[in-house]
């Protein structure tokens, strides 16, 4: 059954196709290392764009992590000093510095996963 397709599309074929049969069957055109090089190029440029977003995020936070510190301190007292808001709150819902600094750390690794998972 399956010879018989096959004898079948062998017969209905016209000028064009066998024409396009002729150009596949030719060798390959030599680069000379073109597509090599293009290919080396192309990976250098997406390792480069995988490592300069999160270097950029540790960077920043860690110009960044200092002042922040310092103005969730200046916030805190700021708060404390204000007594309708420190009636209405509770005394602990400003988180510390260490828990900040942490969860700065842990959208930096996470955002370099995902970054790496993309690609």
């Amino acid at each position: 059954m399956q010879s018989k397709i096959i004898n079948m599309a062998e017969r209905l074929k016209d000028e064009q196709d066998r024409a396009l049969e002729a150009l596949f069957r030719m060798q390959p055109v030599a680069d000379d290392g073109f597509s090599k090089r293009v290919t080396t190029t192309l990976r250098r440029r997406i390792w480069a764009r995988r490592i300069t977003l999160p270097l950029a995020v540790f960077v920043g936070s860690a110009i960044a992590a200092k002042p922040a510190v310092a103005l969730m301190g200046r916030a805190s007292e700021l708060l404390s000093s204000v007594p309708v808001m420190e009636s209405s709150l509770p005394a602990g819902w400003v988180p510390s510095p260490f828990i900040l600094l942490a969860g700065g750390m842990l959208l930096a690794i996470g955002l370099f996963g995902l970054n790496m998972l993309e690609e």
